[in-house]
């Protein structure tokens, strides 16, 4: 079973051959060079004899997939069983993975954000994980899987409110500004009254600019 993957788009390949027993649980494990996928495990409820299953990480979206996920993506790969029927007669189907931590950090992904995603006709299913260990720098996550095919491991980005920041100068005066005001006397009360004013206009100003800022008009 190929997935007829261009080959350009293909960054690592591996291959492993297993016996599929009835009841036994079977694994099949990849290097992690170039490769986020440590392994899969399944137990079937048939003998199936020599199965292979490959595994391809790519550079880009799988030419068979027609839209991206909906969050952002660490990975993408094909996983393909050679016998497909044998699909639909597993149980306990699992596929750990890990995901480096730098990449979570330079994009703001919340670990408890990552998930796995399989892409069917109907779109990108996800499918909920636990991490399981976290240590060189990556953090491991298992997941579940209905099946195989296309895969993307995807974490979804804080929101920030930092460009919505406004900074006002309230215009705040130290207990020496204080003790000169007072020498003034009359004629630095105005003064302030007048400081205070112009404050609180920069702040409706400030936030008139936000309000349209967040509520743009589309003519």
């Amino acid at each position: 079973m190929s997935s007829d993957e261009d080959y350009s788009n293909v960054k690592a390949k591996y291959a492993s051959m297993r016996v599929v027993n009835k009841g036994a649980v079977t694994k099949f494990s990849f290097p992690k060079e170039q490769n986020p996928i440590d392994y899969l495990e399944f137990k079937s409820t048939v003998n199936a004899g020599y199965v292979k299953s490959t595994l391809e990480v790519l550079n880009n979206r799988s030419s068979s997939v027609s839209e991206n996920p909906d969050d952002a993506v660490y990975c993408y790969s094909n996983i393909i069983l050679s016998n497909t029927v044998l699909e639909s007669k597993l149980d306990d189907t699992r596929i750990v993975f890990h995901v480096d931590q730098d990449w979570m950090d330079e994009n703001n992904i919340d670990v408890e954000s990552v998930r796995l995603n399989l892409y069917s006709n109907s779109g990108w299913k996800s499918f909920p994980v636990k991490v399981i260990n976290e240590n060189d720098g990556n953090v491991s996550f298992v997941s579940t899987t209905t099946g195989f095919g296309s895969f993307a491991i995807t974490g979804k980005p804080n929101e920030t409110l930092e460009e919505d920041i406004v900074v006002v100068d309230m215009g705040g005066s130290t207990s020496s500004d204080n003790s000169d005001r007072k020498s003034y006397g009359s004629e630095n009360e105005d003064n302030s009254g007048s400081e205070s004013e112009d404050t609180l206009a920069s702040v409706l100003r400030s936030m008139k600019e936000l309000f349209i800022k967040r509520n743009p008009v589309n003519n």
